[in-house]
């Protein structure tokens, strides 16, 4: 038997799979792990400090630095966990392939062998080389039933110990219960290592239980010591006692027999069971569940030395007491279900037989628990614990189940986590596997998905003393004289005093603790003394310096104080600009490291006094440094004294001298005079002086000095001493004429002795000029001014308010004049009053008690408000009511003198109050006027602002609009109640209704009950009533009245008289009789036919009603998730237009724009030049000729028109040839426009002649002949401009938000049916689930498949997990190439679509592969969820290497050209099988088909169409909702007229305009339907369609169908008929039944502006056709045109030769010079060209013969 039985794999597949495995590993600093692979083990080579991973089908082997050196595959393997391992697959007919998980991987250092243990084949284990994990040194090839070790099962757990003895070493194996075959084996056997059957139990020890399933073990851990293995359980009682517990068990490590086992139960106090534990020295460490719901976890230590004492007292016991303990109660037994019992051996029994024998009771378990009290408490639960003992302190790390590893400092008495950092991926646990590396300096941590190594101190990356302590790490502290954090055992003098700071123990780092002197003049050198404790001891050859910036100075140490010395002053940096000193960083310093540090500070006195220059004494000695004043030579100094002889003024900072500081300076304390001086009077100014005896004995000039605007004036004064020491400076009268431009000048003053020593100011010191006339206008002013200016108003010659005394006294008024009125704001106010009014004026009051009842307003009260007064300048009232129409003047009355009267008049009249909704919206009730009155001015009256309504709504005005008229709901008149049955809505008809009201401010009511509006149009109001009869309100009649209110106006429609249940009729008998004899057969048939149509015409107007309003009720329904599509949408579009900024829209050029639209649907390249035969130049250049002058024969009007006659009245010459020919005319007289579009006036003006006598609402309707396709394209031609400038943009916007839209739900690559769409025909129905993926797209070099530079940006592209992989590729490259035009961008059809995974996991997805799911004759398209691709994954586009035939071709390559749609199969069978993707389609036979083509099953087809549920309505209508904005924005643009109307669209309109003059058409109805169908039929509707006609754009199946349903909107919109739906009505009709009626108003206004607006005259016509027509000089194809025009003429020879003929006299023709002979068509000094029926040479190279100019033709 082959081991293991592998899947039979093809060769090809398993060396891909190796390749793939020996790639995808991540390796990167300090972490390893591999895609797609469970990590299960890790164990730790203790030698050389190899790790060895064991995961699932894999063994890996790496370095210390997770480097990867070996991978072994171990799986998948073909078995069945309950079958054992079998030679043949008939042995077991269940077995299946299974993942080999990894059960236990130990190390054997000895044998240097791994063992691995998986949990296939009953988990037998085999042995590889520890060198190379690929070699396999033993694996057994039939293994017996002892050698089945490990768990066969994923979850439960196996755990062992390679337990060395003398001689050969043994293998202890715990495992849990798993599998049908796992009752049979033991939980705890002693297995061999070596010898002929490696891990078999025979003859060893195993622990015997008689029934495995009672106790359940589950496995935490196994760990040894010197003497023994301790196994960590978790394990239920007997059946009788269900409760589990957990427990340690030991044996000795010689006991091959398990004589030995004893097991205790351990506790921590409060706690659950173990989850995870951790053999310490001298400490067991165990990991506990806690909390109510076990999600949170406890620590508990147990010390070794406890646990080995209660294990021996527990043997004791079961030795020699039989179990008993000293209280007589059962502390001992002999466990799980054994014969064995305890027994009473001699008491030196335990002494005798430490590790048991034969004779001695097992397995023994003691009853009494271990218990500790929790250490530490944890919110997650824990899975995995580890210690070290470094420095004498132990370390545990805990890993919890959410991924996160915590260090953990254990003290005697406490412990503390002190750092937690996330290892693996949130929410992944981390292995019990926590392994700590041989040098004890790294830590290995194992989760399911990586391997990472963690510093067990992180000390180097804590840069400071502060963050080292700060930290808390118990392995790290500050080595002093290193200057780094370190293990203490990296700091060389750690064990000395203060040379290795430790967190737990130094709370501070070393620091200067003070500076003596603590800062120092920067012009001298001087000592300064640190103090700095702890400071550690040198060596006798060691010193500290210090270092003042770059200066060092040796330090002197004296215990904890350091003298230094500072720098001399020329190596002192100089100050900063604006400051008087400089601060250094000063250090202590050994050798390089900085020990401490601090900063000081170097001042300069002579700086200081510079810093004010009112007051340099007070500022020098206020400072902070120890600074003195000189006065005498006003110098500021650092020594203590001045010049020999004079006086000093101390510092502040002096504590020892009793006067010091600012208030020992010579200074000005203030102003003795008053501080207000009166311009242009003479004012004498006095100031306080004190400290004056530094200068005793020194006689000086004394100045004031004055800062006056643009001068500094100087007055002479002189010194009053009044005191010892203070006296009076009095400075020289002076009169000030400043120019004042306000009331009042502060003027700064000062005081100098002599011109230039100046004297401090104490305080902010000066004098306040003031002009009594500048601020007061008027008296009333002047009298209110502040009474200590002595302001008085003079009346002499000119008014003036002046100062007191130089007013004359006779000239002083002591009453103000009359009030003047001079402005009133507003004029208008509402009769019932409450407005503010502003009044504005002279002399209007001297304080607010003079008006505060003086005022009235057209003879009415008026209150002014205080706050608003303004002295003698403005009162603001608020007026009274007064009746509608009172008018007057404003008085205003102060202190019963005569009043002042306004000449302006306030009127009260009716106005609208506003009530304030919130802080950005007014709302306004329009008030009543009468029938066609016409507001001259509509604004908003905001206190005392006013705002027109023309500027708050943007420019437009205020338009009263008629009332609405109603029509009484009986037709019978207002005094015949409305038969109204339940459940009916309710259809009011009239006119204007809409106009100047939304629905939401109409209120219906019948009775006293409301009729709730659904819908409100032009003419219609539509409402629901209540379901049962409402009461007649306030008494009003029998029957309950409907009342109509919209705004002001009301309208009663007659009463409503709800049916009842019919009964039987109540006509007398004599009335039957006399009906029965009277009726006949016929009038009973009419009557009956009558009756049938009005039900009919009823039932159809009920159902318009029923679905208006079922469908706004479900546009309700679906707002909440429109307005989430649409913010969706808004955000991409938002997105889309900056793109866009940069990019530009892909519009066509204009000559691939003018073919599409010439020649639509025959793709890019319509007239492709066909190359030149050799041997054909001469015939060509002859035909050259014959062309150009076809051209020049096309310019005579009479020929061209009477050719184009002569083809359309040709039976064969069907309506294809017309468009055809029609456009290559277009191109043929492009560049002659204006010619053009004379023959397309005279064509049009006989076709409207042809359609007057016949029905000219029928003309232009479809494009049946020439002239309508020339319409067309000569529409195109000049509307090229206006597209690109205006209607391109929404027109674009519009198909990206329908793009966006459909990608963002699922579309069915097979049906073509999507969730998201308006069409009902391609809806699909079905709900399909589905999930948004962000893949990560490689965007540069390598995804073009270019080698070169790796500048590759990863683009996320959103996509679907249903999405096949050609829709994948086609919306990647739409988000990839999102800016470029589809034209230039790589063909979907070109690129493959690879997914990498790792560094280098390449895999191609395809629509179709080997992988593919076929079924019944079905296959499905692969998708990403085929190919499982998750979220956020890596791909590319890269280059097709083959063209396989793949369903990506068959659906896609089709040959279509840019642009255009591709066509996608029904069912895609091949060979029989059907593809599908999202939904098969309907199966039917062919013969089912011919059936379905009856004329009733096509009626019942249709009738199921059109019965579409409410389900799928809804989510049209989502779809609707969401776009409806960009609908908006594209009909606005198409139809509005905001900007200048295309000026030949206003030509075209005049035109049709003309015709219908001419022929007397003077129904507008008529000439709506021309306009509609010339312009917006004929072009915009194409445009809607097919926006690959304007853009360089590809439009898919579902986004055509969705434009189809908005054109056919626009359609509806143009027509004049009334749009109506009903419950038979399309589904794509149904959807924009609510907004049609608006549409057409908007195309009503349209038609009315554009009549309403200057003509266009000929000559701006002529003009703009002269520069449209240079826009297409291809002149190829010009020639192409007229060579395939001549093929036309060819066909027809006979009939246009005859109609040629007639027109040989014809004046027009002989003008031009035209003549024909005998079939042949002559031109002077050219060849004749011959015309007869002459075939053209298909093979030339068609020159540019267009451009040349030619002469007219004439007679030979």
């Amino acid at each position: 038997m082959v081991a293991p039985v592998m899947a039979p794999w093809p060769l090809f597949s398993l060396h891909l799979l190796l390749l793939f495995l020996l790639l995808l590993p991540l390796t990167r600093a300090h972490r390893f792990s591999v895609h797609n692979t469970s990590l299960n083990h890790l164990v730790l080579e203790p030698g050389q400090g190899t790790l060895y991973v064991g995961a699932v089908n894999h063994l890996f082997q790496l370095s210390p630095e997770l480097k990867m050196e070996a991978v072994a595959v171990t799986g998948p393997v073909i078995d069945s966990p309950d079958c054992v391992p079998f030679h043949d697959l008939a042995e077991c007919p269940q077995a299946q392939l299974t993942d080999n998980a990894n059960q236990l991987l130990l190390v054997s250092s000895r044998a240097q062998e791994l063992v691995a243990c998986g949990q296939v084949r009953q988990g037998v284990c085999e042995k590889r080389s520890l060198g190379d994990v690929t070699q396999v040194l033993y694996q057994a090839e039939d293994p017996g039933d002892g050698q089945f070790v490990a768990a066969n099962t994923p979850g439960v757990t196996t755990v062992g110990l390679v337990v060395p003895l003398p001689g050969r070493d043994l293998l202890l194996v715990a495992r849990g219960l798993a599998g049908k075959l796992s009752a049979g084996v033991p939980p705890l056997t002693v297995r061999q290592l070596a010898g002929p059957q490696p891990f078999s139990s025979e003859g060893l020890g195993r622990l015997v239980v008689g029934d495995f399933s009672d106790y359940n073990n589950s496995y935490v851990g196994a760990f040894s010591d010197t003497h023994f293995a301790y196994f960590v359980f978790r394990r239920r009682g007997a059946r009788a006692q269900a409760e589990y517990r957990s427990y340690v068990a030991r044996v000795c490590l010689g006991d091959v027999n398990l004589y030995s086992y004893v097991e205790v139960p351990l506790a921590c106090h409060g706690q659950g069971l173990i989850q995870a534990a951790f053999l310490a020295p001298d400490t067991l460490l165990g990991a506990f569940a806690a909390g109510t719901s076990q999600a949170q976890a406890a620590l508990c230590a147990f010390p070794l030395a406890d646990l080995d004492k209660s294990m021996e007292q527990a043997r004791r016991l079961c030795y020699t007491t039989g179990g008993q303990g000293p209280s007589g109660m059962e502390e001992a037994t002999v466990e799980y279900g054994v014969t064995s019992r305890c027994i009473t051996l001699p008491p030196d029994s335990p002494e005798s037989y430490p590790c048991g024998d034969e004779h001695t009771p097992s397995p023994i378990a003691g009853r009494q628990p271990l218990e500790a009290q929790p250490l530490l408490q944890l919110g997650q639960p824990i899975s995995a614990v580890a210690a070290l003992q470094a420095d004498g302190h132990t370390i545990a790390f805990l890993g919890d189940t959410q991924g996160q590893l915590h260090k953990v400092f254990l003290n005697s008495s406490q412990s503390q986590i002190y750092h937690s950092q996330q290892v693996g991926p949130p929410g992944s646990a981390i292995s019990p596997d926590l392994l700590v590396d041989n040098s004890g300096n790294h830590l290995y941590v194992l989760t399911a998905q990586q391997v990472d190594r963690i510093l067990v101190a992180a000390c180097p990356q804590f840069p400071n003393c502060t963050t080292c302590l700060q930290a808390r790490d118990p392995l790290c502290g500050w080595c002093i004289l290193q200057g780094r954090c370190t293990r203490r055992g990296e700091c060389g003098r750690a064990a000395q005093p203060n040379q290795w700071l430790w967190s737990y123990e130094d709370n501070y780092c070393l620091h200067i603790q003070s500076l003596l002197p603590a800062q120092h003049p920067r012009q001298e050198q001087g000592q300064v003394t640190l103090s700095v404790p702890r400071l550690p001891t040198l060596a006798m050859d060691e010193y500290f310096h210090c270092a003042f910036g770059d200066y060092d100075s040796l330090a002197h140490v004296e215990g904890p104080h350091v003298v230094c010395v500072t720098p001399p002053g020329d190596q002192v940096p100089p100050n900063p600009p604006g400051s008087d000193h400089v601060t250094l960083p000063l250090a202590l310093m050994f050798e390089d490291v900085v020990v401490a540090a601090t900063t000081f500070s170097f001042y300069d006195c002579s700086a200081v006094q510079a810093l004010e220059v009112a007051a340099p004494c007070r500022t020098c000695v206020g400072s902070l440094w120890r600074c003195h004043w000189c006065p005498q030579s006003s110098h500021c100094v650092y020594s203590e004294h001045c010049p020999e002889g004079e006086k000093t003024v101390y510092s502040a900072q002096e504590v020892d001298i009793q006067v010091r500081g600012p208030g020992a300076c010579p200074q000005v304390e203030g102003l003795a005079s008053p501080q207000l001086v009166p311009v242009g009077w003479e004012s004498h100014l006095a100031l306080h002086i004190q400290n004056l005896h530094y200068f005793r004995g020194l006689p000086a000039l004394y100045y004031c000095w004055l800062e006056l605007p643009g001068k500094l004036q100087k007055l002479p004064a002189f010194l009053e001493e009044t005191s010892k020491d203070s006296g009076l400076i009095h400075c020289q009268a002076q009169q000030f004429h400043p120019s004042m431009s306000q009331r009042e000048l502060p003027v700064p003053i000062y005081v100098t002795r002599g011109e230039i020593q100046r004297l401090d100011n104490a305080h902010d010191l000066h004098v306040t000029l003031y002009d009594c006339a500048v601020g007061h206008p008027d008296c009333s002013h002047c009298q209110a001014a502040n009474g200590s200016l002595s302001c008085l108003w003079c009346g002499d010659g000119q008014p003036s308010c002046r100062y007191g005394p130089l007013c004359p006294p006779d000239t002083v008024e002591q009453l103000c004049p009359t009030p003047t009125i001079d402005v009133i704001e507003p004029l208008t106010g509402p009769p019932e009053g409450g407005l503010a009014i502003t009044i504005l004026g002279s002399n209007l009051g001297q304080a607010f008690t003079d008006v505060q009842n003086a005022v009235t307003v057209a003879g009415q009260p008026c209150n002014p408000e205080a706050s608003l007064y303004r002295i003698s300048a403005r009162i603001v009232c608020v007026i009274s009511p007064a009746p509608n129409g009172t008018a007057g003047p404003v008085q205003v009355a102060i202190k019963s003198r005569p009043p002042g009267i306004s000449t302006q008049h306030f009127i009260y009249q009716c106005s609208t109050l506003c009530s304030v909704n919130s802080s950005s919206l007014l709302l306004c009730h329009s008030p009543a006027v009468p029938d066609g009155a016409i507001p001259k001015r509509v604004f908003f009256a905001l206190d005392n602002m006013q705002v027109d309504f023309a500027s708050a709504s943007g420019g437009q005005g205020f338009l009263y609009q008629p009332n609405p008229r109603l029509v009484p709901l009986s037709h019978e008149g207002l005094t015949h109640p409305y038969r109204l049955k339940p459940g009916h809505v309710l259809d009011v008809e009239g006119e204007g209704l809409n106009l100047g009201i939304s629905k939401e401010e109409v209120r219906v009511h019948i009775g006293d009950g409301e009729c709730l509006v659904k819908t409100l149009t032009l003419t219609h109001l539509y409402c629901e009533p209540p379901h049962h009869a409402p009461q007649p309100a306030n008494g009003s009649g029998t029957l309950p009245q409907f009342v109509v209110q919209m705004g002001n106006v009301r309208l009663a429609l007659g009463p409503v008289q709800y049916e009842a249940e019919p009964t039987m009729s109540t006509f007398p008998v004599e009335a039957q009789v006399g009906l029965g004899l009277g009726a006949t057969v016929l009038i009973a048939a009419v009557l009956l036919l009558t009756l049938m149509y009005r039900h009919k015409s009823k039932q159809a107007l009920r159902d318009y009603q029923k679905v208006l309003v079922q469908l706004e009720n479900l546009e309700t329904g679906v707002g909440d998730q429109c307005r989430k599509e649409f913010t969706d949408l808004m955000t991409e579009m938002t997105d889309l237009t900056s793109d866009l900024e940069a990019s530009g829209i892909p519009f066509l050029d204009y000559r691939t724009y003018a073919e599409r639209a010439f020649f639509p649907g025959h793709g890019g390249c319509p007239l492709q030049p066909e190359l030149e035969g050799p041997g054909e130049e001469d015939r060509c250049a002859t035909m050259h000729q014959g062309l150009t002058q076809l051209s020049n024969l096309l310019n005579s009007k009479l020929f061209l028109l009477t050719l184009i006659h002569t083809l359309e009245e040709q039976p064969n010459f069907s309506q294809r040839d017309r468009c055809h020919v029609a456009s290559l005319l277009s191109l043929a007289l492009h560049s002659k426009l204006e010619y053009l579009t004379d023959i397309l006036r005279t064509l049009l003006g006989d076709l409207a002649a042809h359609y007057v006598h016949r029905n000219p609402k029928l003309m232009l309707r479809r494009t049946e002949t020439m002239v309508e396709k020339l319409l067309t394209n000569w529409l195109s031609i000049c509307l090229y401009d206006f597209l690109k400038e205006v209607a391109g943009e929404p027109l674009y916007m519009l198909f990206r938000a329908i793009k966006y839209q459909v990608d963002k739900g699922p579309v069915d690559a097979v049906t073509g049916k999507a969730k998201r769409t308006l069409n009902d025909s391609h809806l699909l129905r079905e709900d399909v689930e589905f999930r948004p993926l962000t893949l990560m797209a490689l965007v540069g070099p390598e995804s073009c498949g270019v080698a070169g530079n790796s500048e590759v940006q990863r683009m996320p592209a959103r996509v679907l997990d249903i999405d096949t992989i050609t829709q994948v590729k086609e919306k990647m490259l739409d988000q990839v190439y999102k800016g470029t035009p589809f034209s230039q961008r790589p063909s979907v059809h070109s690129l493959d679509l690879e997914w990498r995974s790792g560094l280098a996991g390449h895999l191609t997805l395809s629509d179709e592969d080997l992988t593919s799911v076929t079924q019944n004759h079905w296959k499905r398209l692969n998708t990403l969820q085929h190919y499982k691709v998750p979220d956020g994954a890596t791909v590319v586009l890269i280059p097709q290497l083959h063209n396989g035939d793949t369903v990506s071709q068959r659906l896609g390559q089709t040959g279509c050209p840019s642009g255009e749609n591709i066509p996608m199969l029904e069912d895609g069978e091949e060979g029989g099988v059907r593809l599908w993707h999202l939904v098969k389609a309907t199966e039917e036979s062919e013969g089912a088909k011919v059936r379905h083509s009856s004329l009733r099953e096509r009626e019942r087809e249709r009738a199921g169409a059109k019965a579409i549920p409410e389900i799928y309505l809804t989510r049209l209508l989502s779809m609707k909702r969401t776009l409806q904005k960009f609908v908006d924005d594209t009909f606005q643009a198409i139809l509005s007229v905001n900007r200048p109307v295309p000026i030949a669209v206003k030509y075209l309109f005049d035109f049709l305009d003309e015709l219908a003059e001419k022929h007397g058409i003077e129904d507008p109805e008529t000439l709506h339907i021309w306009k509609t169908n010339s312009l917006l039929l004929r072009f915009w509707v194409n445009a809607l369609k097919n926006p690959q006609l304007i853009f360089d754009v590809r439009v898919s199946d579902n986004e055509d169908a969705i434009l189809a349903v908005i054109a056919q909107t626009f359609i509806d919109s143009c027509m004049v008929s009334e749009h109506k739906v009903g419950r038979d009505s399309p589904v794509n009709k149904l959807l924009y039944a609510r907004e049609i009626p608006r549409y057409k108003q908007m195309v009503e206004k349209y038609y009315a502006d554009i009549h309403q607006s200057s003509p266009a005259s000929y000559q701006e016509m002529n003009s703009a056709l002269a520069e449209l027509s240079g826009n297409y000089t291809s002149a190829p194809h010009c020639l192409e045109a007229l060579r395939e025009l001549y093929n036309h003429i060819h066909r027809y020879y006979d009939q246009a030769l005859v109609e040629m003929e007639k027109g040989l006299d014809s004046p027009g023709l002989m003008g031009r010079g035209v003549g024909f002979q005998a079939g042949t068509l002559y031109c002077p000094d050219r060849l004749s060209v011959p015309w007869k029926r002459t075939p053209w040479p298909r093979r030339c190279s068609w020159l540019a013969a267009c451009s040349r100019s030619l002469p007219w033709w004439r007679t030979k």
